[in-house]
């Protein structure tokens, strides 16, 4: 509070400021991410520039790059990466910080052939997944149909 009274953020880092979201956590840890992630592409740099011990600069830095794509996570996420997120993303849905359910196992599975279509699929299924379209893999299957269905609509125009 006193670095906005007497606007200082800019001194620890160009173009900081204190977000209403960091007072929605506890930890000194996830609120330098919540301040991470509203710098967006600018966040690595911030996170670098302070000396945070490495394992706990990864994990803020991967918070904050889900945060920018707006897309699930391909891994499970660490509990401080999802306090994170939380705070930052308020209503966001239960499944959008679980692993992708679309990935290249399951695309496999439904026929597609490894290619350079994957991860334009699977970028779009997890920004879908983010979203709150799908939330198992049975709304994932009948969401891919559809995506699916709109490829092929757009390849006959």
């Amino acid at each position: 509070r006193l670095l906005r009274l007497y606007k200082l953020d800019d001194f620890i880092f160009p173009g900081l400021r204190w977000s209403s979201s960091a007072n929605a956590v506890a930890d000194a840890e996830a609120r330098l991410g919540v301040l991470a992630c509203a710098l967006g592409e600018r966040s690595a740099d911030f996170l670098s520039s302070l000396e945070l011990e490495r394992g706990l600069c990864a994990e803020l830095k991967a918070a904050a790059e889900l945060h920018r794509k707006r897309c699930a996570p391909a891994k499970e996420l660490s509990e401080l990466q999802k306090r994170v997120l939380r705070a930052c993303n308020s209503g966001l849905p239960a499944m959008a910080l679980e692993p992708a359910i679309v990935g290249g196992k399951f695309l496999r599975a439904q026929g597609l052939e490894p290619g350079a279509a994957f991860a334009g699929i699977i970028a779009d299924a997890a920004g879908a997944q983010w979203q709150g379209l799908f939330s198992g893999h049975g709304a994932a299957l009948a969401w891919f149909k559809k995506y699916r269905i709109g490829l092929a609509a757009k390849r006959r125009k």
